[in-house]
């Protein structure tokens, strides 16, 4: 038997592992280490790994169409923790009032890249304004998604709320 498939998944995702090596109506068992830690999925050759939450140990034995039991075969899976990100913004408040300046920075670790969701660039480098010409108080939700070179994915949102002029 032979385990075919990535050795380190982001935490809470998920891998899919493919498994070979039985003759023809074999049936392959996987099992893991610690079910603490994530969830098995079974198909037909294959078995994917879910919502991983620590290092863990996939096994898979067998027992071949013949009825003979095969030797079985392990992977090791390291956890791929989430990208950690933090959202500053200027006021510190969050609250403005209509046509104010506000500035957002998002900090991560070297290497993790940052994408924007709901702000033009311009507000990463510079103060822009926000308005609002409705009466009412008007929320802005941002959304900062973080992505390592694995591809591990973390997001964070800030709400700044955008005060009418009297």
């Amino acid at each position: 038997i032979s385990i075919e498939g990535p050795s380190a998944i982001c935490e809470n995702m998920e891998g899919t592992y493919v498994l070979s090596g039985l003759t023809t109506g074999g049936i392959f068992i996987p099992s893991l280490n610690d079910y603490a830690k994530a969830e098995l999925e079974q198909n037909e050759g294959t078995v994917t790994i879910k919502n991983i939450k620590g290092d863990i140990t996939l096994y898979v034995s067998g027992n071949g169409g013949n009825g003979c039991q095969c030797e079985m075969d392990s992977i090791e899976i390291k956890m791929t923790p989430k990208p950690a990100i933090a959202i500053a913004v200027t006021p510190a408040s969050q609250k403005i009032c209509s046509g104010d300046d506000v500035k957002m920075s998002a900090s991560v670790a070297t290497g993790v890249s940052v994408q924007w969701d709901g702000l033009s660039a311009g507000y990463l480098d510079n103060n822009q304004k926000l308005f609002n010409t409705s009466m009412n108080d008007v929320v802005n939700t941002f959304r900062a998604v973080a992505t390592t070179t694995g591809g591990c994915v973390n997001d964070t949102n800030i709400d700044i709320t955008v005060h009418p002029l009297p």
